[in-house]
């Protein structure tokens, strides 16, 4: 294993997810993985960008949230 290959569990940790959800992202595609001696590993590049991501859209998410909460009257001020 390469030092920027992760094994599942050490790239669920990074994530903050558990292995069997980990493992669920890698076998939809949302992460990119490759096998070796029947193992899962991923480059922590590719974990990197989906963090990066999945971040984005939580903060995209968020700022609609409380916009919406804005337009309905909703403040927290």
């Amino acid at each position: 294993m390469k030092p920027a290959e992760l094994t599942t569990q050490d790239a669920a940790e990074v994530l903050n997810v558990s292995q069997p959800h980990l493992v669920s992202l890698l076998e939809s595609g949302e992460i990119p993985f490759h096998t070796s001696g029947g193992h899962r590993h991923v480059h922590f590049s590719d974990l990197q960008k989906y963090r990066e991501l999945r971040d984005q859209k939580r903060r995209e998410i968020l700022n609609d949230m409380t916009r919406e909460a804005h337009e309905q009257g909703l403040n927290w001020d």
